[in-house]
C-alpha cells in the first residue's frame, strides 16, 4: 500500500528526491538526501563564521519549486543565492526558487561559532519542496571547534571515595595567550561547591607551540552528598575591579564567557547507606502513562529507621516503602512519574536525608515520548 507523505506530500514510492548535490572537493552527497561539508578543524578564537555555498540540482524532467530553508538550530542560516536565469528563478512573497529540470541553484549556509560550543559541530538545513510537510533534502555542515584551552586528563575520576575522605587529584591546563589579560589566567572554578580548586606553586610555564601551561590541585571535601559524583570546572574571568572600566579587559572578560572549555568529574561518595542503583533510569515513558521504579536502601537498622525524601521535579515522587524493614537491612524506595509529565528529556535529583543529616544524591533521567 503506498500512503502520502503529510498533506499534498509525495508517496512512499518515490523514495528518491527530486534534488542532488553537485558535489566539488569539499561537497560530498551521503545517501539519496544528503549533502555535507566538513569543514575540518577550527579554533574558536580564529574564526567567528564558516560559510559553504552547496549547488543544488533539479534531476526531474519537469520545474519543482523548492518552498523554504528551516535551520536546525539558532547558529546556522540558509539563503539562496547566485541564481541562473536560465535555469532557476528565485520568485517573490512566500513562493521560494523554481528550479528547471536539469537547473541548479546555490544556497550559502553559514554557522555562526560564536554560538558553538568546543567540541565536535553537527548542523543541519533542512529543505522543503512546495506542498510537502516532511524535509526534501539536507545540507549538513560538520566539523571540530576548539576553544584555545585543553586539560589532562580530560576527565577527573575520583573514583570510591569514603565518608569523609579528603581526596585530590591534579590535573594540567594548556591555554592559548590570547585567553590571558597583563599574565593573568582566567578563573577555574566548580560548579560543585563541596570541590575546592587551588593552583600548584611555580607550575606555570610556555610550551614549544607558544601555550601557556599551568597546573591545578582538585580537592573533594568531606562533608558533601553521598551518591554519584557530579559537576564540571569551568573557566570564568577574574573579578574585574570595581569602578575602573578597561575596554581591552571587557573584551576579553566577554571572550572567556564565550569560551565553553568544561572539566568534568566524576566518582562515588560512599557514607552509611548505600542506594542501589545509584541511579534511577526510567527509559521510556508514554505520555499519559505513569511509571514506576524501585531503589533500595541498605545499611543497618539504625541508619535505616530515620530517613526522609524529596524530589527536585514536580512530575517525580518519591517514597519509602513503609515497615516492616528487609529482613538484612534494607528498605525499598518507590520513584513514580506523574501521567500529566510533560513530552521531553526529565531529569532530576531524589534527595534522600539520613539520621546524621547528609543526604544521598540520587540522579532520576527517564524520555516521555
Amino acid at each position: 500500500m503506498i500512503g502520502n507523505r503529510g498533506s499534498g506530500g509525495a508517496s512512499e514510492f518515490d523514495s528518491i528526491s527530486p534534488l542532488n548535490v553537485v558535489a566539488d572537493s569539499q561537497v560530498q552527497q551521503v545517501g539519496l538526501r544528503t549533502a555535507e561539508y566538513d569543514f575540518g578543524e577550527v579554533c574558536l578564537l580564529d574564526r567567528s563564521v564558516v560559510t559553504k555555498t552547496f549547488r543544488l540540482q533539479n534531476v526531474r524532467d519537469t520545474p519543482i519549486t523548492i518552498s523554504h530553508l528551516r535551520p536546525g538550530c539558532h547558529c546556522i542560516t540558509a539563503k539562496f543565492v547566485s541564481q541562473n536565469p536560465k535555469t532557476s528563478h528565485i520568485n517573490n512573497g512566500l513562493e521560494g526558487v523554481t528550479v528547471v529540470p536539469s537547473g541548479t541553484i546555490d544556497v550559502l549556509v553559514s554557522v555562526d561559532l560564536t554560538q558553538v560550543k568546543s567540541g565536535r559541530v553537527h548542523k543541519t538545513i533542512f529543505v522543503y519542496l512546495k506542498g510537502h510537510d516532511k524535509p526534501d533534502f539536507y545540507l549538513r555542515v560538520n566539523g571540530g571547534a576548539s576553544s584555545g584551552v585543553s586539560f589532562t586528563p580530560r576527565i577527573l575520576d575520583f573514583a570510591r571515595v569514603v565518608d569523609d575522605e579528603k581526596k585530590t587529584i591534579t590535573f594540567t591546563e594548556n591555554l592559548d595567550r590570547r585567553l590571558t589579560f597583563n599574565g593573568n589566567f582566567p578563573k577555574i572554578v566548580s560548579s560543585n561547591p563541596f570541590v575546592e580548586v587551588t593552583d600548584v606553586p611555580a607550575s606555570q610555564n610556555i610550551q614549544s607551540d607558544g601555550a601557556l601551561q599551568k597546573s591545578y590541585n582538585v580537592t573533594l571535601l568531606p562533608g558533601g552528598p553521598y551518591g554519584i559524583l557530579t559537576g564540571r570546572l569551568y573557566l570564568r574571568p577574574a573579578d574585574a575591579v570595581r569602578g575602573v572600566k578597561n575596554p581591552k579587559e571587557e573584551q576579553w572578560r566577554s571572550l572567556i564567557t564565550r569560551i565553553d572549555a568544561r572539566l568534568s568529574m566524576t566518582g562515588r561518595v560512599a557514607g552509611p547507606v548505600a542506594c542501589k542503583p545509584l541511579a534511577c533510569i526510567l527509559g521510556t515513558i508514554k505520555p499519559g502513562e505513569t511509571s514506576l521504579q524501585k531503589l533500595t536502601l541498605t545499611a543497618d537498622s539504625t541508619e535505616l529507621s530515620a530517613l526522609s525524601i524529596t524530589s527536585e521535579s514536580q512530575w517525580i515522587t518519591a517514597k519509602i516503602v513503609p515497615d516492616p524493614m528487609g529482613p538484612d537491612g534494607h528498605r525499598d524506595v518507590e520513584v513514580t512519574v506523574s501521567k500529566d509529565a510533560p513530552k521531553g528529556l526529565l531529569k532530576s535529583h531524589l534527595k534522600i536525608v539520613l539520621k546524621n543529616g547528609r543526604y544521598i544524591a540520587v540522579p532520576v533521567v527517564g524520555l516521555v515520548n
